[in-house]
């Protein structure tokens, strides 16, 4: 699935809990809707009637409505910081303890697949893509990661194992090429043990094959996270840069052999530990691979090395030009 950012999720979810309230009005109550978005009844036949118009939205609402105080939004936050960016706020649960996560992963699936709301929103089933995907990626690395699987209904699969598709989603490809890294003759191969006629991946087979992927980002502890205030301000100097990127790599628990092998094939372990030394490449691609790699924004992080290169430069030919006069 093409890469999203959190906010467009969350403009995603909004819809998804305005149809929602639509539902309710047409299939309950008409105040119902009203009541659900704003926590209060209607004070008139307009506010009553406000979902009776097939063609609105969150987006063309009069009047804006907030959804702070649902618990599915802090759930879907969740699916995105720990599955997607792998940013751990979490505690370590038990099965009983996942019950809001569930709810939420139903109430989004649910929603998405009504008949009823898609009814009344002109025949189109509610779009739900980027949080279910979200909340995949949220499930698959609580297993990655040792935890219990959370019960999802109709779901019974092992605690100590990932399937085919979650491993998928965790490395950022395609389910097809997750299943033919499983053959024989592969290159690296995904080992895979079968249960009950299903090929499932064991937790330490997935983690090892995984940490070999560009796309894969690694679980981090919320506390331990690099600063993203340091991307969004400049360095001083290539020497700071580097170690900026030192401070990451050690942050990730790897070595420069291992974040080179993350990172893909055109980062080799010298580039790293040149990188690291103040010796920035004036190659946007592989600065970005770097970056990504350590779980950050590549594009920004490439941008603001390669802007200190130029700086190093400016201030080169600045000095040769006072030389000379």
């Amino acid at each position: 699935m093409a890469k999203f950012t959190k906010a467009e999720m969350m403009v995603e979810l909004k819809e998804i809990i305005y149809q929602y309230a639509r539902g309710a009005s047409y299939a309950l109550a008409d105040e119902d809707g009203y009541r659900l978005l704003f926590g209060e009844n209607p004070t008139n036949d307009i506010d009553k009637n406000l979902f009776m118009d097939s063609g609105g939205n969150s987006a063309t609402r009069d009047v804006p409505f907030s959804i702070e105080r649902y618990h599915v939004k802090r759930s879907v936050e969740q699916y995105y910081d720990y599955g997607i960016l792998g940013v751990r706020n979490i505690v370590p649960m038990s099965i009983m303890d996942g019950t809001e996560w569930t709810f939420a992963y139903g109430f989004l699936q649910d929603t998405a697949n009504s008949i009823l709301i898609s009814e009344t929103s002109g025949g189109e089933y509610v779009a739900a893509k980027k949080c279910l995907h979200a909340a995949k990626a949220f499930f698959a690395r609580l297993i990655l990661d040792g935890n219990e699987r959370v019960y999802l209904p109709g779901i019974i699969l092992p605690n100590d194992m990932l399937t085919l598709a979650e491993v998928a989603i965790l490395a950022d490809l395609d389910e097809r090429t997750v299943r033919n890294a499983t053959s024989k003759n592969a290159a690296n191969r995904l080992e895979t043990s079968v249960v009950d006629s299903n090929i499932f991946i064991p937790r330490e087979s997935a983690r090892a094959w995984l940490l070999s992927k560009r796309g894969f980002v690694q679980t981090r502890i919320g506390e331990e996270l690099p600063s993203q205030v340091v991307l969004n301000d400049e360095f001083t100097n290539p020497d700071e840069a580097g170690e900026f990127i030192r401070i990451n790599r050690e942050r990730l628990n790897l070595d420069h052999a291992a974040l080179a092998s993350k990172a893909g094939a055109s980062v080799t372990k010298k580039v790293v530990k040149e990188l690291e030394s103040g010796l920035i490449p004036n190659n946007e691609e592989l600065l970005s691979a770097i970056g990504n790699a350590l779980g950050l924004n590549g594009t920004l992080l490439a941008l603001r090395l390669i802007e200190v290169v130029r700086k190093r430069e400016m201030q080169e030919l600045q000095r040769r030009i006072y030389a000379v006069l």
